[in-house]
């Protein structure tokens, strides 16, 4: 005869090594091309910032719609931020402290001013399901070449999933010339793994916002 206790059933509790800072902002319009921008503003206060493995830049979006008005996609376009609008960033707990340096500074984002406040401590996303808006991918890299190029890194990365989804091309300006990249939406995870994918991200450019993924709907 075989008895055995029956294991308690425990929430994943979501780990704080690597966690997004929510910073305040006083800002009405910045660039809708403002990774690379907002990048260096970034650099030129935190120099650290390019070179740690786990810190990442959360691309500043806008709403999608807001009262009728659609995210204008032109490379020149300018983006309205809301009250609301954060400039958020991904970091490692220890590099947290050193992160206070931007609270007070003014950033300049091609020739827009982005006032930095204070800011709020967020842990990784607990789901079964993520997105990356940009994920570097050469032109010639058609969706399906692209989508089991992912599929095989996150199963090297020794990921579990059941759904994976690629969405349509967009270039960003770069430090040389257009960085062309693709979004990924991944489903059906453990939430062990969507914290991992979370911490580590894919690919390059994690300090332009590159690779890096929130939480989003399922599929």
């Amino acid at each position: 005869m075989l008895w055995q206790d029956e294991k308690e059933n425990t929430p994943y509790q979501i780990p704080d090594d690597v966690v997004d800072l929510s910073f305040s902002i006083s800002c009405t319009s910045i660039p809708v091309d403002n990774a690379y921008a907002l990048s260096n503003a970034i650099i030129a206060i935190l120099p650290w910032f390019s070179s740690e493995p786990e810190a990442g830049l959360h691309i500043m979006q806008g709403g999608a719609s807001i009262n009728g008005w659609h995210r204008p996609e032109t490379e020149d376009a300018t983006l309205l931020l809301s009250k609301r609008s954060k400039l958020r960033l991904r970091l490692p707990k220890h590099r947290v402290k050193d992160a206070e340096q931007l609270c007070g500074k003014l950033l300049d984002v091609s020739g827009y001013s982005v006032e930095v406040g204070t800011f709020k401590t967020l842990l990784l996303g607990n789901t079964d399901t993520l997105l990356s808006r940009h994920i570097v991918s050469a032109i010639e890299e058609d969706e399906t070449e692209f989508t089991e190029r992912m599929l095989q890194e996150l199963r090297g990365m020794g990921l579990e999933l059941t759904k994976i989804l690629s969405g349509r091309d967009h270039a960003l300006a770069g430090p040389d010339g257009p960085i062309n990249t693709k979004s990924l939406l991944v489903s059906g995870m453990t939430a062990e793994d969507a914290v991992t994918l979370q911490a580590k991200g894919i690919g390059p450019g994690r300090s332009m916002g590159f690779g890096l993924f929130i939480a989003s709907k399922s599929l």
